[in-house]
């Protein structure tokens, strides 16, 4: 260095900083979307099952189980099936249309099996 020029100043700090910035900034945008995921609105499959099976087991005047897929997404007009089985083993389609975002829902029972 020649004489009389000043210091050459190290970045190595502010280097640091900004990685470790960049670092923190992406783990709350990552715990962000993790919160997001976590507190999506799912349907109650289970509390869906058992009243369809009540409601069938009444009208068919047959035991009837329903088994729904877990984690249907609470979504107005979101549509997906479940499988009613009477007590001979014979099953068949429910279709399930969700009708608003608060988890109400229609359903039909078809003649389609699974």
């Amino acid at each position: 260095m020649p004489a009389g020029a000043p210091p050459k100043k190290k970045r190595t700090g502010l280097i640091v900083t900004l990685v470790v910035l960049v670092v923190v900034l992406l783990a709350l945008a990552g715990a962000g979307i993790w919160l997001v995921l976590k507190n999506a609105k799912v349907l109650d499959t289970t509390k869906l099952e058992t009243q369809i099976a009540a409601e069938l087991t009444t009208r068919i005047g047959d035991t009837i189980t329903v088994d729904c897929p877990a984690d249907q997404p609470v979504e107005t007009g979101y549509t997906f099936e479940c499988v009613a089985s009477d007590s001979s083993g014979t099953k068949r389609v429910v279709v399930i249309t969700e009708d608003d975002d608060q988890g109400n829902v229609t359903w039909e029972l078809t003649d389609r099996e699974p």
